[in-house]
């Protein structure tokens, strides 16, 4: 499965779609329509926290294997 901004790569698509198959596998693709990239919605955020004079110290720990069970649910 290939998906986020990279999936919308044709050439990649393409290179993919043959290596994996030579090996007898299938790759999956969402629509490109549906492969968007994070950079936009990020630049937003940092928009927004600016107009609102937001301060933070930017300090957080390093999760790795952060397990998603333990975040609060909105």
């Amino acid at each position: 499965m290939v998906a986020g901004g990279v999936g919308a790569n044709r050439e990649l698509r393409t290179r993919l779609v043959a290596a994996v198959g030579e090996r007898r596998g299938q790759v999956f693709f969402p629509d490109p329509v549906f492969c968007t990239d994070n950079g936009a919605m990020i630049a937003l955020v940092g928009a927004l926290r600016l107009s609102s004079a937001a301060v933070s110290d930017y300090a957080f720990s390093v999760k790795p294997r952060w397990e998603l069970e333990s975040l609060p649910v909105p």
